[in-house]
């Protein structure tokens, strides 16, 4: 009697879990599309400049202790060359690489350390990859793509990544700017790759209505309605090792005071 009065309970429970998500899904869809047609807000690509050019040499975050962003990049540079370490991966692909904030430092890193390691920056800007080319980074290759046209992202990983037998991707909050059915369509682009052996994902966590219209990133809002299905997405291809919410202080004095959501997948 009692197991049939806790199943009973049970059952509206998970039913409205199911359509909570549905809703959440439907609502970040809504949002997303909306601003990203109506909002004008710019790609990321062509947002994210380097402090300075020196020698045509971009300076990030990274390059300058003072900098009260820099725990952050240092942090970020740190999980993903551990990424490429744990994973023993010889391609690393940066999607949504913007001006080369986090490729640049790491490409440079690997090629002291782990020089066979091939990097691959890819960013829907123009201006962007066209930036990135000027740096003249022997390991890296930078290419103008669509994440959200599958043969794009299949093209990607068979033709600049051909040689390579364990790729891993990364992204950095970029998943805000897909459509939440395309983000799973992407996972499964890449999951369908038997070669793509892990995925890191950083993003915000969330996002208030005050510091959206403030960043020119309203879009981002749905992120804290639909957020808990990244798990559920990434999980369609991958299985997670590690997941865990990062300090957001190390955010506050250069953006908005929000946590980072740290996803790192493998087969």
């Amino acid at each position: 009697m009692l197991r049939r009065s806790l199943y009973l309970l049970a059952v509206p429970g998970l039913i409205l879990n199911s359509l909570s998500r549905m809703i959440f899904d439907i609502y970040g869809y809504v949002i997303t599309a909306y601003f990203r047609c109506e909002g004008g807000v710019p790609l990321k690509g062509d947002e994210i400049f380097p402090n300075k050019i020196v020698n045509g040499q971009p300076v990030f975050d990274i390059d300058d202790p003072t900098s009260r962003a820099y725990a952050y990049a240092a942090l970020r540079k740190s999980l993903l060359l551990e990424f490429v370490n744990e994973y023993a991966l010889d391609a690393l692909i940066i999607f949504g690489c913007a001006y080369g904030r986090e490729l640049v430092p790491v490409a440079k890193q690997l090629l002291v350390d782990k020089p066979a390691v091939k990097v691959v920056g890819a960013d829907l800007s123009e201006k962007a990859i066209s930036a990135c080319r000027a740096y003249g980074l022997p390991s890296a290759e930078f290419v103008v793509m669509d994440m959200e046209n599958e043969r794009h992202v299949s093209s990607l990983v068979e033709e600049s990544c051909a040689s390579a037998s364990r790729v891993g991707v990364y992204m950095s909050e970029t998943a805000a700017y897909l459509l939440p059915h395309k983000l799973k369509q992407f996972i499964d682009a890449i999951g369908s790759n038997k070669r793509i052996v892990g995925l890191q994902l950083i993003e915000p966590a969330y996002i208030d209505w005050k510091s959206a219209w403030q960043s020119g990133m309203i879009f981002s809002f749905q992120k804290g309605f639909w957020r808990h299905n990244y798990p559920r997405m990434i999980e369609r291809a991958f299985k997670i090792d590690r997941t865990y919410f990062l300090d957001a202080k190390l955010r506050s004095d250069v953006h908005i005071d929000q946590p980072l959501w740290f996803i790192r997948a493998g087969r």
